[in-house]
């Protein structure tokens, strides 16, 4: 295999070393080929093992009781709910079921409350990082998208949805829209139903456009069935658009429920805290 004059001429002065390294090099593309055909080999074995004997492995090593049982029942949800391929299925049909898609499925699912939704979205992160790791890389998952939007937020996203546990359904869409696309709150009560563009999964507000995950957009679909264009997508019991004292009377009912230190207010909804970096 002949190698770049230029290339070699960076490494390498004497001719006679030149010709020692490409009788090198070709004994090492060699290798490269034959590894690359054993690990496709590997791959391929790996996706024909049975889905019940990786759960049942995983389970095991997981050490905890509390976590067997709480992952063991979320799995047992997912294949019911059929979100999952079945245990007799091989991991072939997962890896081919997108898992980005699947956790779009859960949270868009109408039978499980939010922090039900991410109980189970966690035991399938959980799974999948567990299983890249024992498989050292051969197979990879999608990660959790909304975990990769929420990962800076201020309010932590398992504490955003025990937040809003409390608030009607109107206001808990309300804080969504804030958290998930970080709009002003003015630019959110002043949301009407033609600002909401459903084929793009977004919103567009004052200045710009903001995209959403699909299962909020299907959410504020819901709530505008039956609204005009210009219609307020959030109004109060006479019509009217809500007002902001209203909005921070139920946030701070939600903190003092959940005994915070400092009250959550819309703003820290929209908040993001940068990672802090040290040498």
């Amino acid at each position: 295999m002949s190698i770049d004059e230029t290339l070699l001429s960076l490494f390498f002065s004497k001719p006679k070393d030149v010709d020692r390294f490409e009788k090198d090099y070709n004994s090492f593309h060699k290798e490269l080929q034959s590894f690359e055909k054993i690990r496709k080999s590997h791959h391929n074995k790996l996706l024909k093992l049975p889905l019940n004997l990786i759960f049942i492995h995983w389970l095991k090593n997981l050490g905890k009781e509390s976590s067997v049982k709480k992952h063991s029942k979320n799995l047992m949800t997912l294949i019911e709910e059929k979100l999952i391929p079945t245990p007799n299925e091989a991991l072939e049909a997962l890896v081919k079921k997108n898992v980005r898609t699947i956790y779009e499925r859960i949270r868009s699912h109408k039978k499980f409350t939010d922090l039900e939704k991410e109980s189970l979205c966690s035991t399938l992160q959980e799974f999948s990082n567990d299983l890249e790791c024992l498989l050292e890389g051969s197979i990879n998952f999608s990660p959790d998208p909304m975990q990769i939007l929420t990962q800076n937020k201020k309010v932590p996203h398992t504490q955003f949805l025990r937040f809003i546990e409390p608030l009607s359904d109107r206001d808990q869409l309300i804080a969504k829209v804030l958290y998930y696309g970080e709009p002003t709150l003015e630019e959110t009560l002043e949301l009407t139903h033609d600002k909401i563009l459903f084929k793009q999964s977004a919103i567009q507000f004052h200045k710009e456009v903001v995209s959403y995950p699909k299962h909020i957009i299907q959410e504020l679909k819901e709530v505008t069935k039956n609204k005009t264009a210009k219609s307020l997508v959030f109004t109060n019991q006479k019509g009217k658009q809500i007002e902001r004292p209203h909005l921070n009377n139920c946030f701070e009912r939600a903190s003092q429920r959940l005994d915070l230190k400092e009250r959550i207010t819309p703003k820290d909804l929209v908040r993001s805290c940068l990672p802090t970096f040290q040498n």
